[in-house]
């Protein structure tokens, strides 16, 4: 059936800070179509884990292309989710992964405690 769905993305950089690396990604997830949401969320999980992997197994520093970039397990995730407090997939988003990735964890929960 169709929507009024949009093409939507996920923009991500890596900032350096006193601590090291910081991973900032910022997204607008669909609102019209929930299975597009939910394979956005898949795809952002999948994002995550695959830049914590690189920072297991960094890549060797070469030139052009291959130059080093640093990647981070730390992440700031931001942007319009486009979802209430209570869908599904925003647990879904910050589930435990099961290689050992960091779980993105609700910054209003942890200030507000909900």
């Amino acid at each position: 059936r169709a929507t009024n769905n949009m093409t939507r993305g996920l923009i991500e950089a890596v900032v350096m800070t006193e601590t090291g690396p910081l991973r900032l990604l910022n997204t607008h997830l669909e609102y019209s179509h929930p299975e597009i949401r939910a394979a956005q969320v898949e795809a952002i999980r999948r994002i995550h884990a695959e830049a914590c992997a690189r920072t297991v197994t960094p890549r060797n520093d070469s030139w052009g292309t291959y130059k080093f970039t640093p990647s981070a397990t730390s992440a700031i995730l931001m942007g319009d989710f486009n979802m209430k407090p209570d869908d599904p997939l925003l647990t879904r988003l910050a589930a435990p992964f099961e290689d050992g990735a960091p779980a993105f964890r609700d910054a209003w929960g942890i200030v507000h405690g909900s």
